[in-house]
């Protein structure tokens, strides 16, 4: 009846137009509409209680670039456009990543030439083994596969690691789906495809964990070619929910894997005291108001930021009288135009190093590079090649350093003095790309001596392995000579009139070297807790064994001060005699120097390699027999947050009034 009625209507509709319309678009639009509410209507006859469902509006963009990563869909939807448009405003699109000098990177890994042709027909070589230390988006990684899947070296391979287990997923599938399997760059067979199935591997683990895995799979000293891009992934500083950038608000987070149960920037914050974060912001990011930004941070009656937005707010309100008063600008007078420019861009500036200098305390990253850079002449063969992209003056350092004191050991046999740096157009068209620098360096054919830690005893005299208590360190003293033990003139361990030293039996001249210290011989050097676990034997060991170890590590490591409880290791004169570096370790067996504010001696490093080589004791006075020796416990710097979360871990005391060696009394 409804239906009936309807129609009805409808068609006196139409007459009601074609009486007083000639239009034909008027009588075809009524006839649609009619057309269409009657089958509407034959629709839903059968339940006309049924109601309908609400309209829901088709999700819109917010605006042409919106900034919150969440709303910048069609970008993470890969709408090339879209795309297309963010690229050529020099963004980068949302849920990507732009690889960084991609030629270059490839040809100082010895992959291809900068002046390659595209398509030109690469010549037969022997089989590659390509390392990634940083997956991220994959877009180094891409480039890489395809060049092994258009030479003819049948088993070449590459490993990437990352540490990001939210991201590595992704890559690991978007490379296998658009590269390994659509990519035709050459006539592939059956054979070639079960290549390229196998042709590349994906390894959820940071990069520290290079030697390890490469030792456990039988491919140390066989990388050809090995690249590491120390910068964050454009995924990962976009992503509001990281907490990596301050010009969006998400929590105070920063851990490069949020799946790892370790503490985030805001836990780092409210655990440390502001001498440690005035420290922090100067090691890591060179920052000349750390003091006064540690104290408005974190000091007394300051509440802790929680949020990205709340830590630059606070930032910029500690620095703005700061940069005022260094440029002599009069805040009542107001700022113009030039000078608010001038304070945006400084402030910002500041921000960004705070966050840069919080983000490598939470990961750990110089460690985790330090660790990298000791592995990789292992890990490479003769004739392979390291490339690092580093971002910043903390990263470049190290990396400079470590290809440097390669090069004097005859490590590498080329290395670059100069930094490679983008092109202008890369600058222009991906600003991120503004403060890379390239590093490169070649491997020689020298072997390493891979001393291991836990072998110490044994480079000395394998027969006093199974004879050495730990716990007996009066035994370890006797059953080592002191020409063992590295010392190049004659000393000798007796009780003075403060506990037990180390006096000279001879005259000893200014500059003399006193004692050779050699990593892995006769002193261990660590650079994190795993450093001192691995001595200590971890699950190689039975737990008496590791537990004696490790106790012999807190008295010859820890007992240089007995002032401070948080300053611990030796400082090092490098070789210009203008710098220092610390150093965190110990003799073994013990033979550590008393402390005095008079020194006679310094720690310098080794001039074969530096402190990685290891350190020499040298006298900085003429030493008259019969007198002890000491170093300045006043220079003694901060230990690093590695070892004050050791003494954590394992209730150590770094407080020792006691000398760090022993004697038998008589």
């Amino acid at each position: 009846m409804t239906i009936l009625m309807i129609g009805v209507s409808c068609l006196s509709n139409l007459m009601f137009v074609s009486s007083f319309s000639h239009r034909g678009a008027r009588l075809t639009l009524k006839r649609v509409r009619c057309t269409t509410l009657i089958s509407q209507l034959s629709n839903n006859s059968d339940d006309e209680t049924t109601s309908s469902k609400p309209h829901k509006r088709r999700e819109r963009y917010s605006g042409r670039y919106p900034r919150n990563f969440k709303d910048r869909y069609k970008e993470q939807r890969g709408d090339e456009e879209t795309i297309n448009k963010v690229l050529a405003k020099g963004i980068t699109p949302a849920g990507t990543h732009l690889p960084i000098m991609v030629r270059e990177c490839l040809h100082y890994m010895g992959l291809e030439d900068k002046n390659h042709v595209d398509g030109e027909k690469e010549q037969p070589q022997s089989p590659l083994l390509v390392v990634d230390c940083t997956l991220g988006y994959g877009g180094h990684s891409s480039y890489i596969l395809k060049h092994l899947m258009k030479t003819n070296a049948t088993g070449s391979r590459l490993i990437s690691f990352d540490q990001d287990s939210i991201e590595i997923k992704k890559t690991e599938e978007r490379l296998r789906t658009n590269v390994l399997n659509q990519t035709s760059i050459r006539e592939t067979t059956t054979q070639d495809e079960g290549l390229h199935n196998n042709l590349f591997t994906a390894v959820n683990q940071n990069f520290a964990n290079l030697g390890s895995y490469l030792s456990s799979t039988h491919q140390t000293g066989k990388v050809t070619s090995l690249l590491a891009d120390l910068g964050l992934s454009s995924m990962q500083i976009d992503d509001n929910d990281r907490g990596f950038t301050y010009k969006r608000e998400g929590p105070l987070d920063m851990r490069m894997n949020p799946d790892d149960n370790t503490e985030t920037a805001y836990d780092l914050l409210k655990r440390l005291r502001v001498r440690k974060l005035k420290s922090m912001l100067k090691e890591n990011s060179d920052e000349e108001f750390a003091a006064e930004i540690a104290f408005g941070l974190i000091g007394k009656g300051n509440t802790i930021p929680s949020t990205t937005l709340e830590l630059a707010d606070r930032v910029r309100d500690i620095i703005r009288p700061l940069i005022m008063k260094q440029n002599n600008w009069n805040d009542k007078q107001g700022l113009g135009k030039n000078q608010m420019k001038k304070m945006k861009s400084q402030t910002d500036s500041t921000i960004a190093r705070v966050m840069q200098a919080i983000r490598i305390e939470v990961n750990g990253e110089f460690e985790v590079l330090d660790k990298l850079l000791e592995d990789v002449p292992k890990a490479l063969s003769p004739g392979g090649r390291a490339v690092f992209l580093t971002f910043h003056s903390g990263e470049d350092r190290r990396v400079k350093k470590s290809f440097k004191s390669g090069f004097k050991s005859g490590i590498y046999g080329a290395w670059s003095r100069d930094v490679v740096r983008p092109t202008s157009k890369e600058r222009r068209d991906n600003p991120r790309s503004s403060c890379c620098k390239l590093r490169w360096a070649v491997r020689s054919d020298k072997p390493i001596d891979d001393d291991s830690h836990v072998e110490l005893v044994k480079t000395i005299d394998p027969s006093l392995n199974d004879q050495v208590d730990w716990n007996d360190r009066v035994g370890m003293q006797s059953k080592w000579t002191n020409e063992e033990k590295g010392w190049k003139v004659k000393v000798e361990w007796k009780l003075g009139p403060f506990g037990a030293g180390l006096f000279a039996c001879q005259d000893i001249p200014n500059g003399t070297v006193l004692r050779v210290g050699k990593n892995g011989v006769n002193l261990v050097g660590f650079k994190s807790i795993k450093d001192i676990e691995s001595f200590c034997g971890g699950e190689a060991e039975d737990r008496e064994v590791y537990n004696s170890k490790l106790n012999y590590v807190k008295d010859y490591m820890w007992g240089f001060s007995a002032s401070n409880t948080d300053q611990r290791g030796y400082d090092i004169d490098t070789s210009d005699n203008q710098k220092k570096e610390r150093f965190f370790g110990m003799w073994c067996p013990g033979n550590g120097l008393n402390h005095n504010t008079n020194p006679n001696t310094v720690y310098r490093a080794s001039p074969n390699g530096g402190t990685d080589d290891g350190i020499n004791l040298i006298a900085i006075s003429d030493i008259k027999a019969g007198d002890e020796l000491f170093d300045d416990y006043r220079r003694h710097g901060s230990a690093p947050d590695w070892l004050l979360q050791f003494a954590k871990k394992y209730n150590v005391t770094l407080n020792f009034s006691e000398c760090n060696d022993f004697v038998e009394e008589e």
